[in-house]
């Protein structure tokens, strides 16, 4: 379980690094790790604040 939200993580933060993201990249990358963490089965309420503080960063 927690080898893959390792590896969403680790996806997400190599992609915010490696170029300059436009709003829709944030999106589509925020998507993924929501995605990985609802099947790792992590609360709505903690996804939802991961996604906020990350696209406040």
């Amino acid at each position: 379980m927690f080898d893959k939200l390792r590896s969403a993580f680790s996806s997400v933060t190599k992609s915010l690094g490696e170029k300059e993201l436009k709003e829709n990249d944030i999106d589509d990358l925020l998507f993924q790790l929501e995605i990985a963490l609802m099947e790792s089965d992590v609360a709505t309420e903690v996804i939802d604040a991961i996604k906020s503080d990350l696209k406040k960063s």
